[in-house]
């Protein structure tokens, strides 16, 4: 990954990835072993055989102070929150890295679950945040109390690390390699390159926020606190999740507070972390919020649960106060919480598209060389467009409707920016090719409308069971991550056990006993994709049995069989738009020969396609008006280049060019023959 920033030592992962190279090379006798040399020594470092030197160095790291916050969303005068991030070097990482094997990972969280969430557990957030969603709409007497502690990963005692490890028999052959990454006082090295100047201070205590090792060891440290406040939460039927250093509580206000007090403590004594109130937050339904949870939510120093403007205000809608947390970034609170703060994040989101726009304007940037259109293009269509996804993923897209079209207006006005024209002088075949995969001839810009369903249906099927108890197909219980009396009669005990037949139907005790926004989100997903599927669908082109589009809304997001594809959200999207490209192909033969995006649309290939994807010349680039004129041929697309000339006279013949110049390409022009 040549993202990530280089070490001390200046090396990167690319200077690694040099190593490899194909069989049928002619390489060196040397050059072919370097491979099995680099085998040889980090199987020496993993072993401890080298000298205790050599861990001091490689465990020395670069100190990059990274903004919390964007520095605008700051009050005046107010000092930004860093967070302290060590770039160890390149070599440690990959040696790290393969040392924690699917193996080793699947031991550590079957150690720290079902707590855990955060120690490279799979869809480890959708669990955390699916899981207090579930628990107070299923209970919602339960108050969700969500922790934060202070300056975790630097403040944790290695001793508290070390001995988690001793006492896990199973861990014992990993003990004298995580001691030779916590023994050093690591050296800290601030700057890059050549100006790096030592620090004042060594690494002593904590994990290093940044190395691989970190999070699992943080993870296998906090664990014993956090299970002993599980036992006490179970109690009275609530539970704790947590994702790394971020934890949740859910319960009856009085046990979840007193847990709390208990954990805090208990964090203190066995690790050395300690509890922040300030940063904290507690809630509760506003029918269940009374006196005595305000007096125990003051007791315990944790500021009220209100959405606050950026002038310390409480947030009004329709002129109410509206409370909430957020877990894992998602809110979770009253109606006029989860909305305000989507328009909170979507203005940002907006914001930074537009800020992007107008950095990559070609009237600011005199030099024609600089490819500002391309720029534009390609980062929207890879990355900025997909920015609102994630809380597409994690809140239902009854919730989500007015985000999504907010953000679909954002990103084609920056894609109008991007071509310097108008989407309305394109045809409806140029509008829907856009919104196609470029596999399929399209442009790949796929709407956060269209998006929305596949996404919750998604994280909701790969999630939900992973939450209760459940069989497998022998038999055997598979423990969930939050199996609360309030889950279980929220989904249904042996809804999720392994599939018997066609009359598996996982989501039919939700559905028929809540009326709440999972089973509502779940309804309208399952609803609105098969609408979209049927306006497209060709007869004989598919299997309604075996669609996964078209299952009935009590299995959605499995298969007839009660398989589940191992990326939902993946397979409901290509069915669609797989369809949706059969059925536009039908449309298009049935258009005039003559039109152009008739002619662009069936001569596309492969080669045509990667106008999409990368530029054709050796650096990558092209320039402003040749990366307009090649979008706009590759969908059949008048420009604001061909509309220029339209109407004017050319050739022996004196013709006029047409709106898309496809007339000026193969016309006889003065001097004889042919020329273009």
């Amino acid at each position: 990954d040549h993202d990530v920033g280089e070490g001390l030592g200046g090396l990167r992962n690319e200077h690694l990835t040099a190593l490899l190279f194909s069989p049928q090379r002619d390489v060196t006798p040397g050059a072919a072993a370097a491979a099995d040399d680099l085998y040889a020594f980090a199987d020496n470092v993993v072993q401890c055989r080298l000298p205790d030197y050599f861990y001091v160095g490689y465990v020395a790291t670069r100190l990059v102070p990274a903004n919390k916050v964007d520095p605008s969303t700051l009050a005046p005068g107010a000092s930004p929150d860093a967070r302290p991030i060590n770039v160890g070097n390149a070599l440690r990482r990959l040696i790290t890295r393969a040392f924690f094997d699917e193996g080793l990972l699947a031991t550590i969280n079957e150690i720290v679950g079902p707590v855990q969430n955060g120690a490279g557990l799979r869809g480890g957030i959708s669990l955390t945040v699916l899981g207090v969603q579930a628990s107070l709409e299923a209970r919602p007497d339960f108050c969700a109390i969500q922790g934060d502690l202070k300056n975790g990963y630097n403040e944790v005692k290695r001793e508290s690390v070390l001995a988690s490890v001793r006492e896990r028999p199973e861990l014992h052959d990993t003990l004298a390699y995580f001691f030779k990454l916590l023994e050093p006082k690591s050296y800290v090295g601030i700057g890059s390159g050549t100006n790096v100047s030592s620090a004042p201070f060594r690494i002593e205590e904590g994990v290093q926020q940044g190395a691989v090792e970190s999070l699992y060891m943080f993870g296998l440290s906090v664990n014993k606190p956090y299970r002993r406040a599980r036992a006490r939460l179970a109690e009275g039927g609530g539970a704790i999740t947590a994702i790394v250093d971020d934890h949740y509580l859910l319960a009856k206000p009085r046990l979840a507070f007193q847990v709390l007090e208990s954990l805090k403590a208990d964090l203190q004594l066995t690790c050395g972390l300690e509890l922040q109130p300030r940063k904290s937050a507690a809630y509760i339904n506003e029918a269940f919020r009374d006196d005595d949870f305000e007096a125990m939510r003051v007791a315990a120093g944790i500021p009220d649960s209100l959405l606050l403007d950026r002038d310390g205000e409480p947030v009004l809608v329709h002129g109410q106060q509206v409370r909430g947390i957020t877990v894992c970034n998602i809110p979770v609170g009253s109606a006029g919480f989860v909305d305000a703060y989507l328009t909170r994040k979507q203005a940002s989101i907006i914001g930074d598209n537009d800020m992007i726009k107008a950095l990559l304007d070609p009237r600011r940037w005199a030099q024609p060389e600089i490819p500002t259109r391309q720029l534009a293009f390609l980062m929207l269509r890879n990355c900025l467009q997909f920015r609102g996804d994630y809380w597409l993923r994690h809140l239902p897209p009854q919730l989500t409707a007015t985000f999504a079209k907010e953000l679909d207006e954002s990103t084609w006005g920056f894609l109008e920016h991007a071509l310097g024209d108008e989407l309305s002088n394109w045809t409806n075949l140029g509008i829907r090719r856009l919104q196609l995969p470029v596999r399929r001839n399209g442009g790949g810009f796929r709407s956060c409308n269209s998006r929305k369903d596949a996404q919750y249906a998604g994280c909701l099927a790969q999630s939900a069971p992973q939450l209760l108890d459940r069989k497998d197909d022998r038999g055997n219980v598979i423990p969930g991550r939050m199996h609360t009396p309030s889950l279980v009669n929220h989904f249904g005990e042996t809804s999720f056990n392994h599939a018997r037949g066609r009359d598996w139907h996982p989501w039919k005790h939700l559905l028929d006993n809540s009326n709440g926004d999972i089973a509502n989100g779940l309804r309208q997903a399952s609803s609105q994709m098969k609408t979209n599927f049927e306006e497209v669908a060709i007869d004989g082109m598919y299997d309604q049995d075996s669609c996964l589009v078209l299952q009935d809304v009590t299995r959605f997001g499995f298969n007839s069989d009660g398989t589940r594809p191992t990326s939902v959200t993946h397979a409901l999207t290509v069915q669609l738009e797989t369809m949706e490209f059969r059925w536009l192909l039908q449309q298009v033969r049935a258009l005039p020969t003559s039109r152009f995006d008739r002619w662009a649309f069936e001569c596309c290939d492969v080669f045509s396609q990667q106008v999409m994807l990368a530029a054709p010349d050796a650096m990558g680039h092209m320039g402003n008006e040749a990366f307009v004129i090649a979008v706009t041929r590759y969908f059949g697309q008048s420009s604001y280049i061909t509309r220029s000339m339209a109407g004017l006279y050319f050739g022996k013949k004196g013709e006029q060019v047409n709106e898309n110049a496809t007339n000026l390409c193969c016309a006889h022009l003065p001097g004889g023959g042919f020329r273009i």
